[in-house]
């Protein structure tokens, strides 16, 4: 007990965000975040926008968020005359120089697409770009890394006209290629979204390939250093299953993949996996998770100074109020479940807050930052339908056991979060002299329905619930009298979902 205590009052910090970064109503959507050691995190994103009446379907952009969860003015890259593009997933990487290098590409309007390697401060500003110099077609880029000697590997595919090749390119330390391979079967489309070092000089790559006319299965190969094929595997059913093979180097020279498993034809019949596949490429586990839906994890990473693993993705679920929602889930090192918890967006304005994950990263304070898109929202007006936001980058930090408000895994029956709905719920006076009374005053938005009886819970440091009641009001009072004095956790729930929480100190 005095354990679980130490650990309740190192709770990391927690927030909320979703933010059109720019004002103009374009969409946005987040793909990768970097968590630095003072604990920000870099979110790299993409989106529309327009320039002197021009339209571009895309920027590289950025914003450096803190621990306290405020954001910087951010940065938006603006090439005259092309569009610019983040990969995929987890498309950057950090510079054993400092900053990141980003794999993406550019488009003009007339010109073909180019695989481009975007070089990236810790403020999130491209200080140096490179389109690189392959011939013919189109040529995609998903993701880089830093090669060990200097130079960096770029990961995509290659659309020569007609259905498109997996891509490998390896470049010297200026973005000069110096090799490049594609990948795949005649008449079939692959492509690749994930590399990392393996233990022999070579590399795992990690995507997707299709193995029949539109079916699909997670794909990972192994190449030595100069990209040679040295062997591959698919890693799906015998159905269509979309998600790229998104890899993570683990500790044993192994390599970890996050994303789904089709176990029917229909759309709904999935779900999330993770597995690990070794340097001969046979599967060491294969583990999957949560109810049967259309579901995915898209990174997964290890938990540092723990053999735990954390991956993050998204589920859509069509059968309730929110169907699609953030994903988070923590396993042992076997992929064994210790936790899996949903996140909903939710706020007075959007009561059907389709959201998900794309990118997730520990943090230094033991917590978990996570990435992706929040859904827009149209409503109609006198002039028909009007936007009223955009589809929004998404930032959500939570504590080591995925909470927003420390000591959620204690309230019997919760499997999901809202995000939005924090200020839901206040307390006064705070603090509170012991033995004194607070008035905990709740205001759910216009049309909110509970599912199941409204209660609260509080909870205090040491990871203990201390006090239960049932919710008849928007106001109740609460004695402090049997309740310890330091830091107290109150959580609003109902039958299956956390809904808003306040912290309460008392004297």
């Amino acid at each position: 007990m005095l354990s679980a205590g130490l650990c309740m009052q190192a709770s990391a910090q927690t927030f909320n965000k979703r933010f059109d970064l720019f004002g103009e109503l374009q969409a946005q959507t987040a793909w990768g975040v970097e968590v630095q050691p003072d604990g920000s995190a870099l979110v790299v994103f993409g989106g529309g926008y327009v320039h002197q009446d021009t339209s571009y379907t895309s920027a590289v952009s950025s914003v450096v968020v803190d621990i306290s969860g405020a954001f910087s003015a951010g940065y938006r890259l603006h090439l005259p005359g092309r569009s610019t593009f983040p990969g995929w997933v987890n498309c950057s990487s950090p510079l054993d120089t400092g900053g990141f290098i980003l794999g993406g590409g550019t488009e003009a309007p007339g010109d073909i697409h180019r695989a481009t390697l975007y070089w990236m401060s810790t403020t999130g500003e491209v200080v140096h770009h490179r389109e690189l110099d392959l011939p013919g077609g189109n040529w995609i880029g998903r993701g880089g890394i830093q090669a060990a000697d200097g130079g960096f590997l770029l990961v995509g595919e290659y659309y020569p006209g007609s259905g498109f090749d997996a891509l490998l390119v390896k470049t010297d330390a200026q973005g000069e290629v110096e090799w490049y391979h594609t990948y795949g079967e005649p008449g079939l489309r692959e492509g690749f979204a994930s590399i990392v070092p393996a233990p022999w000089g070579g590399y795992y790559v990690g995507g997707s390939r299709e193995t029949s006319t539109w079916v699909w299965e997670p794909w990972i190969i192994r190449v030595d250093e100069l990209g040679n094929l040295i062997g591959q595997g698919d890693y799906g059913s015998a159905f269509d299953d979309r998600p790229n093979a998104q890899l993570t180097l683990a500790s044993n020279g192994h390599v970890l993949a996050a994303g789904a498993k089709q176990l029917g034809p229909g759309i709904q019949q999935a779900r999330a996996m993770l597995y690990e596949v070794d340097e001969s490429g046979a599967i060491v586990w294969q583990r999957l998770y949560g109810p049967l839906t259309r579901a995915a994890l898209f990174t997964v990473q290890q938990v540092p100074g723990s053999t735990d693993l954390i991956a993050a993705g998204f589920d859509d679920r069509m059968e309730i109020a929110q169907p699609i929602m953030g994903t988070l889930l923590r396993t042992t090192s076997a992929g064994d479940s210790l936790w899996m918890r949903s996140y909903a967006y939710h706020d007075s304005l959007v009561d059907v807050g389709n959201a998900g994950f794309y990118d997730m990263q520990p943090t230094p304070d033991g917590g978990f930052m996570a990435v992706g898109f929040a859904m827009g929202l149209w409503q109609q007006g006198p002039g028909g339908w009007e936007q009223v936001y955009s589809p929004d980058v998404w930032v959500v930090k939570v504590d080591e056991h995925g909470c927003l408000e420390p000591g959620c895994q204690l309230v019997t029956g919760m499997e999901t979060q809202i995000t939005n709905l924090r200020g839901a719920l206040t307390v006064a006076p705070n603090p509170v002299l012991s033995g004194g009374a607070v008035q905990v005053s709740i205001a759910l938005p216009e049309g909110f329905v509970a599912q199941g009886a409204l209660r609260i819970t509080v909870t205090d440091a040491a990871g203990r619930v201390v006090h239960e009641q049932a919710v008849s009001s928007t106001t109740l009072n609460l004695s402090t009298a049997n309740l310890s004095t330091g830091l107290l956790h109150l959580h609003l729930h109902d039958a299956t979902r956390w809904i808003s929480g306040a912290k309460l100190i008392v004297d």
